[in-house]
């Protein structure tokens, strides 16, 4: 056994008296490091008697606990697993004391393993299964935080120096500062006392306020495992390229060696550091609710991992530049083929067997994996909202007070999990108050959760006498809790809707002239509220993806929707108002000179003819991309380039792929546009003829009512040599030639245009319906939206909600819409009195 594992072993044994396996099963390829290990959990933990310590009371509503560790001089590696000597002390936040803070998960810190036998069960973890000594008396702990206090205390002694890391950055993070022979960390595990439930409500409501005035934020996310030191040096590898040429990997096969040479110009990465990465970042922390506010309230952040520190800045490039480039996704099909699933990866993970049995994945829950949003979110948060510098760019607030209460902190993080539902609010709560949100929701852990989640709304539309955060309610399919009424949202949903500003010129929005208050809550959990129906859904079409939009034909397809629509419709553009220049400069956008610019606009706004093809990337994009507002008409060439692309990689597969033996050790290019990689010649001929005729039809070169299959000219005259090739299997040189010249037109279009104009589409569309409305309108919605579903404005609302009528004046909330041409009231001429006497009162029920 290799020496290192076998003083932890030893070590661990001794004092638990149970058996102690590391997971280290398979290594580093680099040289071996000194580290702190991943610390499983002791066999049967979960039935030891733990050792517990008499908390006494805290002396004021400010009063915190701290964790004073003493550090120790450590002469070998086998002493960093001494048992650590602690002691609690009382501090009292209002004398502003000095301490750290610790950031971790209380169960397991990864989610990937290599194999089923590495995963301990959830009890297990949370079960106190190592022992520290505490007040000189012995104190159990978790294995996760068991292993964070073993490596922070070896980083804050004086041997720390000569074992720990950073990864290398400009204005990096440093070791820990030794400062005397003691240190003082707040951890919430041990300062507080679990079990008084009153002690809890209260330090809950003090938590933003402990994060805040710590010293340090230590983000602890967890021991090395056999994934995470590649990962590290497989994300430096990352970090050491300009972003702009890692994104050439896009629609690309990232797992070939010569992409990285040739296109990138860099140090390939191999298909296994493309995995050791992806279970890096699938780590338990980056999913766990409270660690949001703890990262983002903190004056400093440093992340570890085993002995390793790096910095959000290191993370949040890194991630930003993997979604540029879309490798993630191609990773986690690699990831899932070592599995043992079948994809388009399944032989290349063959491969990977063959020459390395090592080379497995175990990943019990299917959802795990990097979770995008929280890092970019958190990056936000810090430097917009609270003038944190980076290790790298310096910046300003721009976010103004009071913008971003908790529905929106609510809908930005509502990928977070939590062990105890009710802290999917509560621990947003101190961050909420930090950025803004009015008045104090407290904690109530007795409370059932629906009646938490009830109070929780009530409060986000009380505190701002505003419907605005009903839009977070998640489509109706993907509510998960009992007991909720349809307006109330379920914050345990993946489904719950983001947040999403429009530029507020109703009227009603503000409420000044609809009455203080307007809405009720009623007996019975029904929301009373005021408004008008401006519409009423007759198609609907589910959307899974751009790429896909075209593709389907027949009723209830996209183009049967679209072409319900009028070919041409009038929408007005409002004039530049205070109200909606203060809009503007709040979110960082100009006006338009090519609407602004002209006098015709004059105090009340210009009505527009809109062709079918603008409305409907206007409304792809809810009229919002780049800087500008609204953007310009030129945005329609992304739309058109990007469906441009794929229709000629298809017409390049069709012509140069009927031979199977061509794609022998490739990956279909037609995977990321389809999904799939069978060689199926009547799907793929059917989707060239669907792009090109949804083309001609909204650029209004071809008539409604003509859906006889088309194609392409180059593509049209070789049609029947294309169908004989593919039934035989055989090469056609006329296909070649096609292929060859259709290439050519391949111009890959600004990549950062069209990444942002695809990630917008996709933020705003992806598990939300299209609908046209009876009245000419399109918009998005729920995707349950269906015929006979309402368009409401309600008073008090920025923005439409989809309604479904029960009957009697009762509606059930789907959630939340995007009408182009009915965003500014639009639905009524004259002032608020003229539409005052068509406002009706409902009931969500």
């Amino acid at each position: 056994m290799d020496p290192k594992a076998y003083a932890i072993h030893k070590r661990l044994r001794e004092q638990t008296g149970q058996r102690f396996q590391p997971t280290f099963s398979r290594q580093h390829k680099g040289p071996k490091e000194t580290t702190i290990p991943l610390i499983r959990p002791p066999e049967n933990c979960e039935n030891r008697k733990p050792h517990v310590v008499a908390y006494n009371p805290l002396p004021t509503p400010t009063s915190i606990r701290v964790l004073r560790v003493h550090l120790e001089e450590f002469e070998n590696e086998f002493d960093f697993y001494s048992t650590p000597r602690c002691s609690l002390v009382v501090r009292d936040l209002a004398d502003d004391p000095v301490y750290d803070a610790l950031s971790y998960t209380w169960g397991c810190p990864v989610t990937i393993y290599s194999d089923e036998s590495e995963v301990s069960s959830a009890a297990a973890w949370a079960a106190p299964s190592f022992d520290i000594i505490c007040d000189g008396k012995p104190f159990s702990i978790t294995a996760n935080l068991y292993a964070a206090i073993l490596s922070l205390r070896l980083q804050a002694s004086k041997t720390g120096a000569r074992y720990c890391r950073t990864v290398v950055g400009e204005g990096g993070p440093n070791i820990i500062v030794v400062v005397s022979s003691t240190w003082d960390i707040w951890i919430d595990q041990i300062c507080v006392n679990q079990s008084d439930l009153q002690e809890r409500n209260s330090q809950v409501m003090l938590m933003g306020r402990i994060f805040k005035q710590s010293r340090r934020c230590l983000v602890w996310l967890g021991g090395d495992d056999q994934f995470s030191q590649t990962a590290i040096v497989t994300m430096v590898k990352v970090l050491n390229v300009e972003p702009e040429s890692f994104s050439k990997l896009a629609a690309r096969n990232m797992f070939e060696e010569e992409i990285y040479k040739d296109v990138v110009g860099m140090e390939p990465i191999e298909p296994w550091e493309w995995v050791t990465l992806y279970a890096f970042l699938s780590r338990s922390w980056f999913w766990r609710s409270w660690v949001i506010q703890e990262a983002a309230l903190s004056r400093e952040l440093s992340f570890v991992c085993g002995v390793t520190t790096l910095t959000l800045h290191h993370l949040t490039t890194l991630m930003d530049v993997l979604i540029m480039a879309k490798s993630l996704k191609a990773v986690g099909f690699l990831a899932q083929a070592l599995q043992g699933h079948s994809n388009v990866f399944t032989k290349k993970a063959e491969a990977m067997r063959a020459q390395d049995p090592g080379a497995r994945l175990y990943q019990p829950n299917p959802d795990d994996g990097p979770n995008l949003p929280i890092l970019k979110h958190l990056f936000e948060i810090r430097t917009l909202a609270f003038g944190f510098q980076s290790s790298i760019y310096s910046f300003t607030k721009a976010w103004k007070p009071g913008r971003h209460g908790l529905s929106n902190v609510l809908g930005s993080f509502k990928t977070m999990r939590a062990t105890d539902p009710r802290d999917k609010v509560y621990a947003f709560l101190g961050l909420a108050e930090e950025l803004g949100q009015p008045g104090t929701l407290l904690p109530a852990y007795e409370k059932p959760v629906a009646e938490v989640f009830r109070d929780a709304i009530r409060f986000m539309l009380l505190s701002r006498n505003s419907l605005n955060a009903l839009a977070l309610k998640e489509d109706p399919q993907r509510t998960k809790t009992p007991g909720l009424e349809s307006w109330v949202p379920d914050f345990t949903s993946r489904g719950l809707a983001s947040s999403r500003g429009h530029p507020v010129l109703n009227l009603w929005s503000a409420g000044e002239l609809a009455g203080n208050m307007h809405f009720m809550f009623r007996p019975s959990g029904v929301l009373e509220a005021r408004g008008l129906c401006i519409g009423t859904a007759c198609a609907a079409h589910e959307f899974t993806g751009i790429h896909r939009l075209v593709l389907d034909r027949g009723p209830g397809s996209f183009m049967s929707l679209v072409q319900a629509l009028p070919e041409c419709s009038n929408v007005w553009i409002p004039p530049m108002t205070r109200r909606l220049r203060s809009y503007l400069e709040v979110e960082g956008l100009i006006p338009n000179k090519e609407v602004y610019d002209q006098p015709l606009i004059g105090e009340e706004g210009i009505m527009a003819r809109q062709p079918r093809l603008e409305v409907l990337w206007r409304t792809l994009l809810m009229n919002n991309l780049g800087n500008e507002f609204p953007p310009s008409k030129h945005t329609v060439d992304l739309l058109l380039r990007f469906w441009d692309r794929g229709l000629h990689i298809r017409m390049v597969t069709a012509g140069a792929t009927s031979d199977p033996a061509a794609l022998i050790g490739q990956i279909n290019p037609l995977h990321g546009y389809v999904g799939g990689n069978d060689r199926n010649w009547d799907m793929l001929k059917s989707s060239i003829s669907s792009i090109y005729c949804a083309q001609r039809i909204l650029k209004g070169q071809h008539g409604d009512d003509d859906r006889d299959e088309l194609f392409p000219e180059e593509m049209r005259a070789i049609l029947p040599e294309l169908d004989a090739a593919w039934a035989e299997g055989r090469g056609s040189d006329e296909g070649i030639d096609m292929a060859e010249m259709v290439s050519k037109k391949l111009v890959r279009p600004s990549f950062t245009q069209v990444y942002e104009f695809e990630r917008t589409v996709n933020m705003n569309c992806v598990g939300r319906s299209l609908f046209a409305t009876m009245e000419g309108k399109l918009g998005v919605g729920p995707v349950s939206t269906r015929e006979g579903d309402e368009i409401w404005n309600l008073v008090g609302a920025d923005a439409p909600f989809v309604l479904r009528p029960q009957g009697g004046g009762r509606y059930t909330l789907l959630g939340g819409a995007y009408v182009h041409g009915a965003m500014f009231a639009e639905w009524h001429e004259g002032d608020f009195d003229d539409v005052a006497k068509d406002i009706k009162t409902i009931s969500i029920v």
